[in-house]
């Protein structure tokens, strides 16, 4: 008995690594220009001027009143809106497949993939939103943490621990009866 406890959450661990080496490329490839453009908004919006913009990194006039604040949590704030979206469409999308689908393989497959990606999605959320809050009022505090490796390893595994607890719960009960079916 003590030895599949152990194995479940070995097995839980590496999942939630797995998952979250998954939600760092995902914010590297996807999100990164999302919340850049979103400090661009910001900065646009309050009459700031934009030097340049990068993949992940934007040059704008730093100003020295509130208006910094707010172009720097503005960028974690639309990448969580863009994100958010995107989470509605995939999720329903799929919900729409796995509805259409007769064979009970592709079924569970579809619906493990919703699962994954709900995950991923959610937990990048969670950090553009932390991004949002640490960016916009502790902004040594933000520095410190992106420029740092380690920080980022040990915090966004939290953040997919979180994600992966949170969608587990939302699972309904058809899909984790489906799920842990045996295939014919």
């Amino acid at each position: 008995m003590k030895r599949a406890v152990v194995w479940k959450v070995l097995a839980t661990l590496l999942f939630t690594l797995f998952l979250t080496l998954a939600v760092a490329g995902f914010d590297a490839a996807i999100t990164s220009p999302f919340h850049e453009i979103g400090h661009a908004i910001a900065a646009r919006m309050l009459g700031l001027q934009i030097i340049k913009i990068e993949w992940s990194r934007i040059r704008i006039e730093t100003p020295n009143d509130w208006r910094a604040n707010v172009m720097s949590a503005a960028g974690g704030l639309f990448g969580a809106l863009i994100l958010s979206a995107f989470y509605i469409v995939i999720t329903h999308g799929l919900k729409l497949a796995v509805d259409q689908t007769t064979r009970r393989r592709l079924t569970r497959s579809l619906i493990s993939l919703t699962l994954a990606l709900k995950i991923i999605i959610f937990g990048d959320i969670i950090v553009q939103l932390n991004a949002a809050i640490l960016e916009g009022a502790f902004k040594s505090l933000y520095d410190t943490i992106v420029s740092n490796p380690l920080m980022v390893f040990i915090i966004t595994p939290v953040f997919t621990g979180i994600s992966f607890r949170v969608n587990m719960n939302r699972l309904s009960h058809s899909d984790i009866a489906l799920l842990s079916s045996e295939l014919k």
